[in-house]
């Protein structure tokens, strides 16, 4: 396993084993065995990690903000997140959901409205959020369906 998946292997494990505020960028790059200059060869730090480590979840959520993903690759997404729900509650928490928000909010078009980016982003973390902690029960496709239909209604408004 080279560097990058050594890294990306011991965040995985301690997002598993512990609070992602419990943690620091140390604790990942002595459990992944590389030297110090080899993570921030990598990653700026703990959050750019998590970030990346998100990066393909990310990317059709963000799709999902600016309403460009077909409903099937949203789908996919969230029988991810909702198969690992367990882990998924960790990254809903205020802080990481922060991060999340600001991520997709930077991902939306520069000539975009910013208060429709934050509307945007902050709907989806929500409505996901609240979904993977139980707040309402929506099969994953349906979830899906009625993220796109809302984003659709708000690009319609532009």
């Amino acid at each position: 396993m080279d560097a990058r998946n050594r890294i990306l292997q011991a965040f995985r494990e301690l997002v598993l084993s512990e609070y992602f505020d419990e943690f620091n960028t140390q604790d990942v790059i002595d459990r992944s065995g590389v030297a110090r200059s080899t993570f921030y060869q990598y990653f700026r730090d703990k959050n750019d990690l998590l970030l990346q480590s998100l990066s393909p979840i990310l990317s059709v959520l963000s799709d999902a903000c600016r309403n460009t993903c077909s409903v099937d690759e949203l789908c996919e997404v969230l029988e991810h997140i909702w198969a690992n729900r367990q882990i998924g509650r960790i990254f809903f928490q205020p802080a990481l959901a922060a991060l999340l928000i600001k991520s997709l909010t930077e991902a939306m078009p520069a000539n975009g409205c910013p208060v429709h980016a934050h509307f945007v982003a902050n709907g989806i973390v929500g409505v996901l959020g609240a979904w993977v902690r139980g707040s309402f029960s929506m099969a994953p496709r349906a979830v899906a369906e009625e993220i796109l239909q809302v984003g659709g209604n708000i690009k319609m408004m532009d």
